[in-house]
């Protein structure tokens, strides 16, 4: 008879964990169920926080997640459990991330994926951010690698890393990059003038020059005269009216100078 009480009460306890564990797991996807199309973003950016803090070691939750995020039909979802497992700091996530950001067909999922590599790798993501500029044809991913290279957290590192695309024979990812070292403003300023006083490239001095009047900082005005004195049309005024290469540097020399 004791023996018979000791093991209905071993079965009740397995019961009851079996219980709270299934009342666990329910809870967890009831949680991503709610980060997907059918709230709304308020709700969604509520409930990410919380599944950040209340499950961030927690295993059922990060296997969940990788589950919902690889085989979810709710595109919203998916992609609202990569940027989770970013935010949540989980290393393993980086790969689907990755593959996310370059092969889902989702213009709006690749962009929360580039979003989501930056949490996670941080200026390791770099190159994969720089990669979206250069490859990915639709603008949300591309603006949104943009608004993260020029971020105060990835700005001075990614500087460099951008610089050589200014000579790139890929005229749109000239443009990308210059794009994003413009929105990068003073951090930019630097690196640009490093170069700007060791090259002779003339389409590099342009770019420079015209970086430097869509960012609006002065100080940069007594290196570009330096620079335009290098040319013969610095001293010759029939030169001056016959290139238009200095014409186009005039044009932002004097855009900064009547600023001062």
């Amino acid at each position: 008879m004791k023996n018979c009480l000791i093991l209905s009460t071993m079965a009740a306890l397995v019961l009851l964990v079996a219980g709270c564990s299934e009342s666990k797991l329910e809870k967890i996807e009831k949680d991503i169920r709610d980060l997907g199309s059918t709230v709304t973003t308020g709700t969604r950016d509520a409930v990410m926080k919380k599944i950040v803090k209340e499950y961030k070691d927690d295993e059922d939750a990060i296997n969940a997640l990788f589950k919902h995020m690889k085989n979810n039909k709710d595109s919203c979802t998916r992609r609202n459990c990569a940027l989770t497992l970013a935010k949540m700091g989980v290393e393993d996530a980086e790969k689907p991330i990755r593959e996310m950001m370059f092969n889902d067909k989702s213009d709006k999922n690749r962009a929360f994926a580039v979003e989501a590599m930056a949490i996670l790798k941080k200026e390791n993501a770099i190159p994969d951010l720089i990669k979206v500029l250069k490859d990915d044809k639709d603008t949300a991913p591309r603006d949104k690698a943009k608004e993260l290279l020029g971020s105060k957290k990835l700005a001075p590192a990614a500087c460099e890393q951008l610089i050589p695309y200014l000579t790139d024979p890929d005229i749109n990812m000239r443009q990308q990059a210059q794009s994003a070292l413009v929105a990068m403003e003073k951090t930019a300023i630097p690196p640009l003038l490093k170069v700007l006083n060791s090259t002779d490239n003339k389409d590099l001095i342009l770019n420079i020059f015209q970086m430097f009047a869509k960012i609006g900082d002065t100080s940069v005005v007594a290196d570009m005269k330096v620079v335009m004195g290098k040319f013969p049309a610095w001293e010759d005024a029939d030169q001056r009216k016959k290139s238009d290469f200095y014409k186009q540097l005039e044009l932002y020399y004097n855009k900064l100078y009547t600023m001062k």
